[in-house]
């Protein structure tokens, strides 16, 4: 890994890590909004069959309910992780042959993701659907891109 690669890295990670915590904190005005926690807390119904209190609520229900209504952050952090996470595997891919198969295998995650988020419109979950397809595209098409410019060196 050269040194530019290793900036780039440090910058994508050092971006996603806080920006996730930001959206966990905008995703918590979710415990204000008790009316939309029947159709926010998707993830607390199945640990919890009816959450009562605010301490029930799971953090990815916290992080939903901040792509929804507060999309900022958590488009930053999906930018940045998924950004950092492309230029892992394209480095790793230099050296193992497997980790084409990671990267497919995470397109097709992303893509599934993206697809069920489209079921609910809000400005939020239609960019960051929009946003995790896009990626889904670079991690599924990655592999054959880099396997076709290694053999033309």
């Amino acid at each position: 890994m050269n040194k530019k690669n290793f900036i780039q890295l440090v910058i994508a990670f050092g971006f996603s890590i806080p920006s996730f915590f930001f959206s966990l904190y905008e995703g918590s005005h979710l415990i204000l909004d008790s009316f939309d926690w029947v159709h926010t807390t998707k993830f607390t119904h199945f640990i919890n069959a009816n959450p009562n209190l605010p301490s029930d609520i799971s953090n990815v229900d916290f992080f939903i309910y901040a792509v929804k209504f507060r999309p900022f952050f958590p488009i930053v952090f999906l930018i940045t992780f998924l950004y950092g996470l492309f230029l892992l595997l394209l480095i790793l891919q230099k050296k193992y042959e497997f980790v084409n198969k990671i990267s497919m295998l995470l397109g097709l995650i992303l893509m599934i993701v993206s697809v069920f988020l489209f079921s609910t419109l809000t400005i939020g979950t239609t960019l960051f659907s929009s946003i995790s397809l896009l990626y889904s595209l670079c991690f599924l098409l990655s592999p054959l891109i880099t396997k076709k410019s290694l053999k033309d060196v």
